[in-house]
């Protein structure tokens, strides 16, 4: 800085305050210092930077995996945000293993990154407490948390299985297979519960012999179908409960679309072009990516007031899945 400084004939802070962006430089010295800055070949010391603000200007995001659909927009849309605020977004995949879990948000917070944005996958993450000390503001997102006090943005996953299944009993329904992930998981259990909660509301019977709570891995999910199917009073309709179950029972060869009306849980990319195009339950994926990263930078920036809690609506996109005819 001290060579633009001679090169441009200004003073050292003239030159940090155009670097800086900080008012109080006329157009044509700014032009000046950035013709000097071109030509010594200057490039901003971040790392000094970062020790004089207290700031890294980074962002991480932890989630299970980033290929899975609704994770990958996830991550698509709060970059989007923090790009134009000037944070880096650092991406990171758990597998939902415990040990690497552990590993991935302990490297982070060691970095000291400004903002931790976590789709939790795991129940504890108190021991992160001591990791963050005053720099590192936390959001969790799709569940909240669980052990470590943070910000939270989140669908309305009750609400959304909710409508779901009454769309299916207002369609005359009445034995209706709910396919989604254990109750052990937060989405699981509030999925669930707005299934119940559409059969109490219908004052429909809880058949548990309708129901496969696991996680979609292998083909428990075909097989817990065709067993379900098996049954003397068979379903006439079938609610899944998550995205993955939903394209483990489309791929499953027992499975027939124009058989058995179906809702699913998160919308597919190719749903609308299935052979029977498939009703679902929309999040709006981008706006909690676009909300978790706005809380996430207005923590960064001085925001040092409750954590807030924001439950987004969930959208039901009827298309022509549900409309299947009921057995005679």
């Amino acid at each position: 800085m001290i060579d633009v400084a001679k090169e441009a004939g200004v003073s050292l802070k003239t030159v940090s305050r155009v670097v800086n962006a900080e008012p109080g430089t006329s157009v044509n010295t700014q032009e000046r210092v950035k013709a000097a800055i071109e030509t010594l070949g200057y490039r901003r010391n971040n790392a000094a930077s970062e020790l004089r603000s207290g700031r890294s200007g980074l962002v991480g995001l932890v989630v299970e995996d980033i290929s899975e659909p609704f994770q990958s927009e996830l991550a698509r849309s709060i970059e989007e945000v923090l790009e134009r605020e000037g944070l880096l977004l650092l991406s990171a995949s758990t597998g939902a293993d415990v040990d690497r879990g552990h590993k991935v948000l302990t490297a982070l917070a060691e970095r000291r990154v400004d903002g931790l944005i976590i789709f939790p996958s795991f129940d504890d993450y108190s021991f992160m407490e001591p990791l963050l000390g005053d720099f590192t503001q936390v959001v969790f997102v799709d569940r909240p948390p669980k052990g470590l006090a943070g910000g939270s943005v989140r669908s309305d996953h009750r609400g959304g299985a909710f409508a779901a299944t009454s769309r299916l009993i207002d369609l005359g329904h009445t034995r209706i297979a709910y396919l989604g992930d254990p109750t052990s998981l937060y989405t699981g259990a509030e999925r669930f519960a707005g299934y119940m909660e559409a059969l109490i509301d219908h004052e429909l019977p809880f058949d548990p012999a309708l129901v496969h709570l696991q996680n979609p891995v292998g083909g428990t999910v075909g097989n817990a179908f065709k067993e379900i199917m098996s049954l003397e009073d068979p379903p006439t309709a079938v609610f899944t409960g998550n995205s993955l179950t939903t394209i483990h029972l489309l791929r499953h060869p027992g499975f027939e679309s124009d058989k058995i009306a179906h809702i699913a849980f998160d919308d597919l990319l190719l749903a609308d072009v299935l052979a029977v195009p498939l009703t679902t339950v929309s999040q709006d994926v981008s706006m909690i990516g676009a909300t978790a990263a706005n809380m996430i930078q207005e923590r960064i920036f001085g925001n040092t007031g409750d954590y807030e809690t924001v439950v987004l609506p969930t959208r039901l996109i009827l298309r022509e899945s549900d409309l299947i005819n009921l057995r005679s």
